[in-house]
């Protein structure tokens, strides 16, 4: 894979990458806690989602090329060190994922402004 050149802005572009087969990958990380570690955790439970981002939407994705790459990633200690490994990949269509996103929007009451979903605060 290599970096893409990004549509989207300089700093949050997308996609995140190209694949040799010509798959447009964006990628998210997926934090997975590890009890076992002894960590200050903060007081409330982290987000476990890799969220996909608002201003990414049907206008700016190629419907056939598009791919959503989830990378789970624990940190697990060796040497007296902690490391990140990833424990978990996941391949998913960028379509069903915009699509799946923009349901749960209009299911919990959000809506779109200027061409961007917006989740309405209650």
């Amino acid at each position: 894979m290599s970096k893409a050149p990004g549509i989207l802005g300089e700093r949050e572009s997308y996609p995140d990458y190209l694949h040799l087969s010509g798959k447009r990958v964006e990628l998210k990380g997926l934090f997975v806690d590890n009890r076992e570690l002894k960590l200050k955790r903060p007081p409330t439970r982290r987000e476990p989602s890799a969220r996909l981002k608002e201003n990414v939407t049907m206008e700016v994705i190629d419907t056939k090329r598009d791919v959503l790459l989830i990378a789970a990633v624990q940190l697990k200690e060796y040497n007296d060190f902690c490391s990140p490994y990833i424990v978990d990949l996941a391949v998913l269509s960028m379509v069903e994922c915009i699509k799946a996103r923009d349901k749960r929007l209009i299911d919990t009451g959000g809506k779109w402004i200027n061409g961007l979903p917006k989740v309405s605060k209650i």
